[in-house]
Parts: C-alpha cells; structure tokens; sequence
C-alpha cells in the first residue's frame, strides 16, 4: 500500500508534465492595448481553451501601426498578428510573404475626442488631431472617416504621430494635439471627465473585418493547424 501510495503522485506528475510538453507555443502580436483586442485572448487563456486545444500562447502587444506588425510577423518574431486590414492590403499589394487567415473585428472601435474647448466637429478646422503613427490603422479610420465629413488633411486639419493610447491621451490632456481616435474603454473615462465627443468614426463605415489574423506564407510542414487550434478555442469556446 505504502508503494501504491508513492507511486501514484508520480505517475500523475509524469503524466501531467508530458501533457505540458506536448504544447505548442505559439507568439500571438497583437496591435492593440484595447479591450476589444485583448479580451477574446484574455478569455481563453485563462479559461484554458487554448491548452485544451493543445496551445500554449504567449501575447505581446505592440501598440503601434500594421507596417510593423507585418515586420514582425515576416521576420519570425510572431507566428499570427492582428493588425488593420489597410496595411495589410498595402503590405501584400507590396509583396509581403504575407496571408489573412480570418477576419477579427467587424466594426471600428474608435471615436474622435477632442479637447475641452471644441464642441463640434466644425470646431477642429485649424486644428491638429493626433493618431498612432504614420500607415496605423487609427491614421486611416482618420483620415477616411473626416474625408467623408469634407475635411481635407492639411487643408482643414494637420494630422500627426502621437504614439500610443496612452502617448495619446497626454498629448490632448497637454494640449499638443485637439482631438484623437480611442477606443470605447478610454473614450468613456475621458468623456467623464469632460472631454466632448466629436465623432463616433465607425458609423461613418459598413460592417468589415477591419482588424484581421495574420500568417506568414511560407511555413514550415504541419504549421497551418496553429492557426486552426487557435480559431477553434476563441471561436467554438469563446462564443
């Protein structure tokens, strides 16, 4: 009985470090910080989808814009991205080793606040409004949403690199910049604390996958069922 007894809890560490031998790693490059972009990963690690699947993910997230996350993934240091679908297409219209491998997001989560002295979006005539960086996702939800309410860049408004989310938010709190897209997180604090709504920019686009998953090309045998264990814990589990 006492070798019974010594022999079992060894059997299940065996067994139990076999398992955690057994999966795969896989470096996920996420583009944003956001509640929207993080919470489906957050959800399924902690609930142990992706181990069930047999995955161990580890995600980084690079607040930045498409053309590094492109960088990132081509040059190995992530196996799936999420990133803009804009630098995505610029990237592959380019010919990035590059392929989409499913859609992420289906709306743009962002709205344009501006500083404490400007009410309406006429206001922000003359003004400078502050994005990611140059070809980021936030510059063209930008660009493309005012575009459509007649503003011209450079005629209307200048537009600049401000960095991050949080680069972002003190750089209007410091009065650098009039207005910035975020994300209905940080909107809502900001909002609360007195900053105006000047746009909410995903009513002025359809429906699309605007965020989108991202695989390089070229992998090597039997790398493909990364990307498939990964949709089947976020999707069959998570929805």
């Amino acid at each position: 009985m006492m070798r019974l007894r010594f022999f079992l809890p060894l059997f299940f560490l065996c067994c139990t470090a076999t398992h955690a031998a057994e999966l795969r790693n896989l470096t996920l490059g996420l583009v944003s910080p956001n509640l929207s972009t993080q919470l489906p990963i957050v959800v399924a690690e902690q609930a142990g989808f992706f181990k069930d699947e047999g995955l161990s993910v580890h995600a980084v997230t690079i607040a930045s814009g498409g053309t590094l996350m492109v960088a990132i993934l081509t040059s190995g240091h992530a196996d799936l991205v999420v990133s803009g679908v804009a630098a995505i297409m610029r990237a592959i219209d380019r010919g990035a080793p590059v392929t989409v491998v499913s859609g992420f997001q289906n709306k743009i989560d962002f709205a344009l606040i501006g500083a404490k002295g400007i009410r309406r979006l006429e206001d922000l005539k003359g003004k400078t409004v502050g994005v990611t960086s140059a070809g980021s996702f936030s510059e063209f939800a930008v660009l493309e949403a005012l575009r459509r309410r007649g503003f011209t860049r450079d005629k209307e408004y200048k537009l600049i690199a401000a960095g991050s989310t949080h680069f972002r938010i003190g750089a209007l709190k410091g009065g650098k910049v009039d207005a910035i897209p975020l994300s209905s997180g940080e909107r809502h604090t900001l909002e609360d604390e007195g900053f105006p709504l000047l746009l909410e920019v995903e009513k002025s686009f359809l429906k699309f996958r605007w965020l989108s998953w991202l695989q390089r090309s070229s992998l090597p045998p039997g790398s493909r069922t990364w990307s498939c264990d990964l949709f089947a814990a976020l999707a069959d589990r998570c929805n």
